[in-house]
């Protein structure tokens, strides 16, 4: 059985957090491209980042629910993230933000009691999206939310479960980039909220 291969552009944030979270190793091959897809043989490959993401999560266990009323509420999660707070939402954007705002008013993660998919791409979104990182009042539930994933997900070096030694170079450089894009985006949304 020849290995998986995964062509990752730099860009896609959500796929190298759940690759740095994955308990396995991993059944297949990092390299950098243009287009991101996970390729299963000359006939089959996964393109979106949600895909992908939950194709890996379903493989290696924890990050996709345990029960199927968990997996469709991370499901929905996905989707509100894509639909509602990407950068291309202007309109809708202030109601989504108010929605999740209110949806984690007692709760640390969005499904569950642990950190999954659902967290990684609302985060993800977040943090790509210039609305939520320029925005001078982010709501006190959501910005509780935000910071405690950011502390939380693997975008450091010095990450703990992290292995170097076993991670692919494209992937570095991938999470270097990553590291370097926090550290900036941390930054502008300080200067933004202090506007």
């Amino acid at each position: 059985m020849t290995p998986l291969e995964l062509i990752l552009n730099n860009s896609d944030i959500a796929i190298v957090l759940t690759i740095r979270m994955l308990d396995k190793n991993l059944p297949f091959q990092i390299k950098d491209g243009e287009e991101t897809r996970l390729k299963f043989d000359s006939h089959v490959c996964l393109t979106s980042e949600a895909e992908i993401c939950r194709y890996l999560a379903q493989k290696t266990g924890h990050l996709y629910g345990s029960t199927i009323l968990e997996q469709r509420e991370i499901d929905h999660w996905i989707d509100f993230s894509e639909l509602r707070l990407s950068s291309n939402c202007n309109k809708t954007f202030q109601t989504a933000i108010d929605y999740l705002n209110t949806s984690l008013s007692f709760i640390t993660y969005l499904v569950g009691y642990k950190l999954t998919l659902a967290d990684v791409f609302v985060w993800c979104a977040l943090y790509t999206n210039p609305l939520y990182q320029y925005q001078p009042n982010v709501p006190v539930n959501l910005q509780r939310y935000y910071e405690a994933l950011k502390r939380q997900l693997p975008l450091a070096e010095n990450e703990r479960t992290h292995n170097q030694t076993t991670e692919s170079k494209d992937l570095k450089r991938c999470t270097t980039q990553l590291t370097v894009l926090c550290r900036s985006s941390t930054t502008q949304s300080e200067r933004g909220r202090e506007i």
